[in-house]
């Protein structure tokens, strides 16, 4: 059996520190991650109802780019529920502004364009992660949950830093379970499901566009400006590729005012039931795409824009190696979720 080797990397080329993207790690404790402390401000809870929320209107400017790379995980899979990837969280390049009439969401106008830092379960032995919330309105009737993931995974070379390849469209799927607790008692569960999801490769590296400190990742076109990576023409050099995740609950769950949700899934070496090293993924050149896909982490200027971060500070809900599901210290990151209800 091929010996264990510990690829977590702190990588700082996002202008961000980023917890991010390993497989094969030995690494079983949460990295201490610091970044730029962004200014935001929580908002009071809402009153109104917000079982009237239009889900079904577009980013606010182009998403030609993420339509593309992203519509193979929004089909049956489970993944095209109230607001999915080609939707309000999924275009455009507003960046500190977002849904208020929700009961809960920390994602912005065009989150996966928006750089943001991301937790890697099989580089730090995640097995679950999530956060504690106050739902806002009067609508409490649960109907789905989205999260932004990261995918570092490359489908022909495992080194996302060099020499990436990928056809365009081309995914990898991943059982992740969704669950919503009671804020106060973490093992009454309210609501869970487990869903598959397509999880699409970033794309290849972009030998034209990024060049010098920037080669080896691929171009966003839609990516912001004023970042580690934009170009002064418009678009931005990345690594990562955001992906937004719809789980869909069943009818009749009504929520309490203050919730925990987590979303759980198996690597290599992580989770409730790690994979372990018998696929054939994880000897082939490419590595297996689910050890390289992270969960979004990110105090978003103004975040949350419904509902609230419940307290204290600065701090989310793991479940690490052996570790029951419990509050750790995040520094300034948070989950990056939202929760749509209605009456």
């Amino acid at each position: 059996m091929e010996s264990e080797r510990s690829e977590v990397r702190q990588a700082q080329q996002e202008g961000l520190s980023m917890v991010h993207h390993g497989f094969r790690s030995s690494v079983a404790v949460l990295a201490t991650v610091s970044a730029a402390v962004l200014a935001f401000s929580i908002p009071a809870l809402a009153q109104s109802d917000n079982s009237s929320a239009d889900l079904s209107a577009g980013g606010s400017s182009e998403c030609n780019f993420l339509n593309g790379l992203n519509g193979s995980s929004n089909g049956s899979n489970g993944s095209n529920g109230s607001i999915d990837s080609n939707g309000l969280f999924g275009c455009g390049r507003v960046c500190d502004d977002g849904i208020t009439n929700l009961a809960y969401n920390a994602l912005p106008f065009g989150a996966v364009n928006c750089a943001f830092a991301s937790y890697g379960f099989e580089a730090q032995r995640i097995n679950e992660m999530g956060d504690a919330v106050g739902l806002a309105g009067t609508a409490k009737k649960l109907v789905s949950m989205d999260v932004l993931f990261a995918s570092w995974a490359c489908e022909t070379n495992p080194d996302w830093q060099n020499g990436c390849v990928t056809t365009l469209g081309t995914t990898f799927d991943v059982p992740i379970t969704a669950k919503i607790y009671a804020e106060n008692d973490l093992t009454k569960v309210l609501a869970e499901v487990i869903q598959t999801k397509s999880i699409p490769y970033r794309p290849s590296a972009d030998d034209t566009k990024c060049t010098g400190t920037n080669a080896g990742k691929f171009f966003n076109p839609d990516g912001p400006p004023g970042l580690t990576g934009s170009l002064p023409d418009g678009g931005r050099c990345q690594n990562y590729l955001g992906t937004m995740l719809t789980f869909t609950f069943p009818a009749g769950i009504t929520l309490p005012d203050r919730v925990v949700w987590t979303v759980a899934f198996n690597t290599t070496h992580s989770g409730y039931a790690p994979i372990g090293e018998s696929p054939a993924c994880y000897t082939a050149p490419q590595h297996c795409g689910y050890d390289s896909l992270n969960v979004g982490a990110m105090d978003f200027p103004n975040a949350p824009y419904a509902g609230t971060d419940l307290a204290p500070d600065q701090t989310a809900y793991f479940a690490i190696g052996a570790d029951p599901l419990k509050v750790d210290d995040t520094g300034t990151f948070r989950p990056l979720g939202a929760i749509t209800t209605t009456r």
